[in-house]
């Protein structure tokens, strides 16, 4: 039989598809490849893939073209916990200029401690965010605001800047922020379901629906762990109008 899973936000659709009993060939069933238990490098690309996938879907399904796109800096370095302090104090107030006109802050935020530790968020953009309300927001040091383009390729290319620390970090490494980012509480996940198939539906070529292309750069097809074959691929949506 073959399980299919279907990630699915608001630009693009992420399918797995992996059979957990073999076709049959004659009258044998064909065997699997051996169980294998992962080597510890394994383990860790197959963590920072799984976190680029949550993280690209979140950001794709909760924020939309001309969204915030902030960067904030220090003036001069903190301790850690003063970091800490200066980010919780800053979302903190910043949620209380939304509330001010009935809007509810959303945000996704990472902490990039390459050189001096400075901080990358996503915010919704609900409130007009002047240079001068940044400034009272954020004394420590400097800000930028940047327009969010709101396309799924910006969600991905947005995921792999966001977790690039942790693709080049080694497993001794100590850094301060342990999380590889911080989301409020109303960033909600993409709808997520499974399917179960017959193993005869499994066709080599993609469906691709209308409206939509395949990245192909996306498509993997290899064997899982409990040694079946699986692959995966990503239909993004076609901005602009479809032409007939």
């Amino acid at each position: 039989m073959r399980k299919r899973k279907i990630i699915k936000s608001k630009n693009m659709t992420e399918i797995y598809d992996s059979l957990f009993i073999r076709s049959y060939q004659g009258h044998g069933k064909k065997p699997r490849l051996p169980r294998r238990k992962p080597t510890a490098e394994e383990v860790k690309k197959n963590n920072l893939r799984m976190a680029k996938a949550k993280l690209r879907m979140l950001i794709d399904n909760n924020f939309r073209e001309d969204d915030y796109y902030l960067t904030l800096t220090f003036k001069k370095e903190l301790a850690p916990d003063e970091s800490k302090k200066a980010i919780q104090k800053f979302v903190r107030d910043l949620r209380k200029q939304y509330r001010r006109v009935e809007k509810e802050l959303k945000y996704i935020y990472i902490a990039e401690e390459k050189g001096r530790l400075h901080f990358h968020m996503l915010v919704n953009r609900e409130i007009e965010l002047t240079t001068s309300l940044m400034r009272k927001l954020w004394p420590y040091g400097f800000t930028e605001i940047k327009y969010y383009r709101g396309a799924a390729e910006d969600a991905i290319a947005m995921a792999e800047y966001f977790t690039k620390e942790r693709n080049i970090e080694n497993d001794n490494s100590e850094r301060i922020f342990k999380r590889t980012w911080v989301k409020s509480n109303n960033v909600h996940p993409p709808e997520e379901k499974v399917k179960v198939m017959k193993a005869t539906e499994w066709r080599r070529e993609v469906n691709v629906p209308q409206g939509y292309y395949m990245d192909k750069d996306s498509y993997i097809e290899g064997v899982n762990n409990a040694g079946y074959p699986f692959r995966f691929y990503r239909l993004i949506k076609i901005r602009g109008p479809m032409i007939e």
